[in-house]
């Protein structure tokens, strides 16, 4: 650098800076002075306020975990509610570090986001530069400000339709890859009847949602490239190795095949990190549409940037980025959801003076907004009510689950009476002072006649309702009583009377289902079924020929079976936070043993399901005794096709390794030991879905 371009950095670099007295890239425009800068107390709080920002931010990045090497980036969503429940205010900011690119590059403002062409941007060559310090810490700004939301009087003139995104050849390929491959690897249970239009839906979303189609392409590259690399082991060549060797097939490798399959490998990688920068600057627009606007009256909106942040979120969950970063997608997602239900959804007054949201209303609501009447179909949902229907019970499911490692309720659990119990059961609570009507409106027609909840968790997890409910409501209860603790108030009576109500529901519902299975063998042995398991329904082809997804698809009993693991470990969770650390009680060890021999059942018939039983599996794993190691490691290994590397179950093991070494220091412990505990156990709290 020459004496004149230093000088230049000294002097006329932006303000922010000359506060911090680092060297300036001249990259932001000149302003005038600002007031704080005026060498006294001022300027001191700005600068401690800077530096708190860049330690945060430094923070953020040591939580980064690298993909194989290749790949590194951050992601983050933050949401918070808006004064007068008239929007959300979310904040978007996303930064990609690359070995050979700055690490302070981020995308700085929603206007530069606004500027990307979908179809152009390669991430690769990218290089015009950009600082988050431009809108984040300039005289006028804050790192969350937003407008506040308008009213919404006048909202259909800021609303302009929805319109079409076309990708191009190569990208549409993707997008039936992972229709026909990833989403039903991620969500097995998932098998919609096809008069009631199957996942056609997803595709019509893919092709109005610039960031969810992204970030499914991001899924997409990144099944593609652990697909290559286990290629590669299985014909013993390595991962890894010069990429850019001209060169012919070595001695070892007659056929070139591991050159091409490093090549490919290395491809997927760079795409990935493309769509995962194109789907954060399209989530970005949506955010700055939702601050703008709000959620009140658009619910189309709402419900496809809330699909796009449950997109993200699985994303970096599945490659293990998410030590940092999960809680925040998840916070936005819960956040969306929860003011999309307050400002769209009519309600009636329930049995004990609680409200019962209307999920009929709002499906009804998104009818309208789409140019229909407002009506809601016995079978086929639109595009839009069929995802919101969807990805909200992703976001109650991820709610539940993420309550246990971050030892709160969930946030959520006001409208589970409301959107997961089914019509018979507010049936069956409803007071004699509330007309029925007003009870069973809020149901669709298939739900009145099947007897199933407004959402289902079960197309995402695999479970029942009421077991995941009960789980929730066990998160709660140790956050109670670890509340109550703190302050010297604990009443063990209350814990005990609490926790028996739990109970007492998980063992009824495992006493309905063994009482459903045995009439669903009766129906079997008389030729008679329901029409729920007579429907036909999707069976996606094999991701690989060794892939598990070749088995049959999940079926009533494998629903049971998945419901009946969640349950027992359920039972063995209830039981710590009631009577602590004890594995060795009989409890525990009964609960254990019976959703272990379910699991191994589950492995043994549809091993492709394990992936939505991570949680499960780490609870009955932290509590299995030292000569039931080996078998779950087995049936971590049962998954195979290199797929055992994704998310959940991955997280699970690295729990139970953790568990198990420790197991000496845990049991002797003189600090009371559980599983919120256990879910940190390497460093970070993990997310089990």
């Amino acid at each position: 650098m020459n004496p004149s371009s230093k000088t230049n950095r000294n002097s006329d670099g932006c303000w922010t800076c000359r506060l911090r007295k680092k060297k300036c890239d001249l990259g932001q425009p000149t302003d005038a002075k600002p007031r704080w800068m005026d060498g006294g107390e001022l300027q001191r709080g700005r600068a401690e306020q800077v530096k708190a920002e860049v330690k945060r931010r430094a923070t953020w990045r040591r939580e980064k975990r690298h993909v194989a090497g290749d790949m590194d980036g951050e992601t983050m969503i933050d949401l918070e509610m808006a004064d007068g429940l008239q929007g959300v205010h979310l904040s978007a900011k996303a930064a990609q570090v690359n070995g050979d690119r700055e690490p302070a590059r981020a995308f700085a403002s929603m206007e530069q986001a606004g500027a990307i062409d979908g179809h152009s941007f390669d991430a690769a060559t990218d290089t015009t530069p950009s600082s988050s310090w431009a809108t984040e810490h300039s005289p006028n700004s804050s790192a969350t400000a937003v407008s506040p939301a308008p009213s919404r009087d006048h909202h259909h003139d800021a609303t302009t339709a929805v319109g079409t995104v076309l990708p191009n050849d190569r990208e549409l390929a993707q997008v039936m890859a992972y229709l026909d491959y990833v989403f039903p690897f991620l969500y097995p249970f998932y098998r919609p009847p096809i008069f009631s239009g199957g996942r056609g839906w997803m595709l019509t979303l893919l092709m109005r949602n610039k960031a969810l189609l992204h970030a499914s392409l991001t899924l997409v590259s990144f099944f593609m490239a652990v697909w290559f690399h286990q290629d590669g082991l299985g014909d013993g060549h390595g991962g890894d190795g010069d990429l850019t060797d001209g060169g012919g097939a070595s001695p070892d490798d007659p056929g070139g095949k591991g050159r091409h399959v490093r090549t490919c490998q290395a491809a997927a990688w760079t795409e990935m990190q493309t769509q995962q920068e194109l789907s954060m600057r399209s989530l970005m627009e949506d955010i700055a549409n939702i601050n703008e606007h709000g959620v009140k009256g658009r619910l189309r909106e709402g419900s496809r940037t809330l699909a796009s942040i449950i997109q993200i979120l699985c994303f970096e969950v599945a490659v293990g980025n998410a030590a940092g970063s999960w809680s925040l997608h998840l916070d936005g997602a819960i956040v969306l959801l929860d003011q999309m239900l307050q400002l769209n959804a009519q309600s009636v007054r329930g049995p004990a003076g609680d409200t019962i949201v209307c999920w009929r209303s709002v499906l009804a609501a998104l009818d309208l907004e789409d140019g229909g009447e407002g009506r809601v179909q016995a079978w086929l949902l639109s595009s839009d009510q069929a995802a919101l229907q969807f990805f909200s019970a992703a976001a109650i499911y991820f709610d539940i689950v993420s309550s246990t490692a971050l030892e709160q309720a969930p946030r959520l659990a006001g409208y589970h009476a409301s959107l997961l119990a089914t019509p018979s059961e507010h049936l069956s609570a409803v007071s004699p002072l509330v007309p029925v009507e007003l009870v069973m409106g809020h149901a669709c027609p298939r739900a009145l006649a099947e007897d199933l909840p407004p959402v289902d968790l079960g197309v995402v997890s695999g479970a029942a309702n009421w077991v995941l409910v009960c789980v929730g409501e066990t998160a709660g209860l140790d956050a109670w009583k670890k509340t109550e603790r703190r302050h010297a108030r604990l009443d063990m009576v209350e814990l005990v009377t609490r926790a028996g109500v739990i109970e007492r529901k998980l063992r009824l519902g495992l006493e309905k289902m063994d009482a459903a299975a045995g009439g669903r063998c009766q129906g079997g042995r008389d030729g008679k079924g329901s029409a729920s398991t007579m429907a036909p329904s999707y069976t996606p082809p094999p991701i690989r020929p060794d892939c598990p997804t070749s088995h049959a698809p999940p079926d009533e009993d494998t629903h049971g079976l998945t419901t009946g693991i969640w349950a027992h470990a359920a039972l063995a969770y209830l039981a710590v936070v009631v009577n602590g650390w004890q594995p060795a009680s009989g409890t525990i060890r009964a609960s254990v043993e019976t959703a272990l021999s379910f699991l191994s059942t589950l492995s043994a018939s549809r091993p492709f399901c394990l992936q939505t039983v991570g949680w499960p599996l780490a609870v009955a794993g932290c509590l299995a005794a030292r000569e039931q190691e080996p078998r779950f490691r087995a049936l971590v290994g049962s998954i195979g096709g290199g797929l055992e590397v994704f998310g959940a179950v991955r997280e699970a093991l690295g729990i139970m390794e953790g568990v198990w070494a420790r197991r000496g220091e845990i049991e002797g412990a003189q600090v009371e030991w559980d599983l919120s505990r256990c879910f940190g156990i390497n460093g970070r709290r993990a997310f089990l879905v």
